[in-house]
């Protein structure tokens, strides 16, 4: 514990370089953990079981969402100290309560056979992890401890990650394994988080009622728009899970999950400055806000054609290498996702720029629209066109909520420029 604390809690020397890469670091493990682990799941255990973990993976990054409530970002942006870490502490633990009673909701709903069930539940606990870990984190990106937060988040991601895909390997069997990354999550997250916190939270935990009640209404627009959004991303998966076999969907998952690393490289960047954009808003900064807008949508340009050239060139061979099985036939449904990782991640600056200008109604509305959009599309053109349908209703469905985004970030801030 004590060597444990000791890495955590040193003071870098370069402390905002600190921030960046520790950032990194953990936002690289738990975007790179689901590619991992289905890629694992699917060479250990064939393409029909691996198409099943990718399945019960997704649903449990679906639930997480309602664990998140994205009180995230309300947290670390929280300068003026309207509520108090006990406050987020206590919001965490009734959204993660509702998370897990939707869990079961959702597999009695979806009617699974009880191996699948089980699967699902097991998967969605292991993403609970994640989202009970998340307040701890939240608290000390508010102090400027974003260090510690990439830290911990790393050291759980990675353990987790080894573990599951080592005991995978050994037992052959998805729900041991999937058991054991949950106890070996457990296991860090009161080492790192849970023991670290009272170095910088140490008042008595209070359950004040009319805080967490206040602080799920100010987050509910954006657990709605961030929910319908989980849904937006994965609408063509869903669209492949009912429509084709469990092969498909393992195929289709393949060339998908790569559009997550643009996303991810403008992670790196964004999520550091979250606390210090909202500084520049609430002071009235708003030249040095548009800039830093600006900057992060131009950073995503050149990530996604970088992402272009590469996924052209080595995509479709490396995923058939990694995940043993034949993707040529899917290159052009690879790089019209490619397209729409782009704009999912501009999507994603324009969705916090709204969130740091306090607007979540409007979050809500752009968030409304496109749901109502990926509810018919991509079932329509993936039943029509198969795997290229699915991947064009993807990126057709970012374009659309991008748009709507854009032009309501333009009209608060001349809205803000004019008083």
């Amino acid at each position: 514990m004590k060597t444990i604390k000791n890495w955590l809690m040193t003071e870098p020397e370069k402390k905002m370089a600190n921030n960046y890469i520790w950032n990194m670091l953990g936002s690289l493990s738990m975007a790179l953990s689901t590619m991992v682990l289905t890629i694992a799941a699917n060479r250990i255990m064939g393409d029909f079981a691996g198409g099943d973990f990718a399945m019960a993976l997704a649903a449990g990054q679906l639930m997480a969402t309602i664990g998140y409530f994205e009180t995230r970002v309300y947290q670390v942006t929280d300068t003026q100290e309207r509520y108090d870490f006990s406050d987020y502490y206590f919001s965490k633990i009734v959204t993660s309560i509702i998370m897990i009673i939707s869990s079961i909701i959702y597999i009695l709903i979806k009617g699974f056979t009880i191996e699948k069930s089980f699967l699902v539940f097991l998967l969605c606990v292991y993403k609970f992890m994640d989202v009970y870990a998340d307040v701890f984190e939240g608290e000390f990106q508010l102090r400027e401890r974003l260090d510690i937060s990439g830290k911990s988040m790393t050291l759980r991601i990675v353990l987790s990650t080894v573990v599951l895909i080592v005991i995978l390997y050994i037992t052959r069997n998805l729900y041991i394994s999937s058991l054991a990354a949950i106890i070996i999550s457990i296991i860090i997250i009161y080492y790192a988080n849970i023991c670290i916190i009272p170095e910088f939270y140490s008042r008595k935990y209070t359950f004040k009622f009319n805080k967490i009640k206040n602080i799920i209404i100010d987050c509910f627009p954006l657990f709605i728009s961030t929910f319908m959004s989980t849904y937006i991303l994965n609408a063509s998966r869903y669209a492949i899970e009912g429509i084709m076999p469990s092969n498909y969907h393992s195929s289709y998952t393949a060339i998908f999950l790569p559009v997550s690393v643009i996303n991810l490289c403008v992670g790196f960047l964004f999520k550091p400055m979250l606390t210090d954009m909202a500084r520049k808003w609430n002071y009235c900064y708003y030249e040095e806000f548009i800039k830093t807008i600006m900057m992060l949508l131009g950073g995503v340009l050149g990530v996604t054609l970088l992402v272009l050239f590469c996924g052209y060139y080595l995509g479709i061979p490396v995923l058939s290498f990694l995940y043993a099985t034949d993707l040529n036939g899917y290159k052009l449904p690879f790089m019209i996702l490619l397209i729409g990782g782009g704009l999912n991640s501009a999507n994603v600056i324009l969705y916090y720029t709204l969130s740091v200008m306090r607007k979540q109604r409007y979050v809500l509305f752009a968030y409304v629209l496109t749901f109502i959009f990926s509810l018919i599309v991509p079932n329509v053109l993936t039943q029509q066109y198969e795997v290229l349908g699915a991947s064009f209703s993807f990126t057709l469905t970012m374009l659309v909520l991008g748009v709507i985004l854009f032009l309501l970030v333009a009209i608060q801030f001349f809205k803000a420029i004019r008083r």
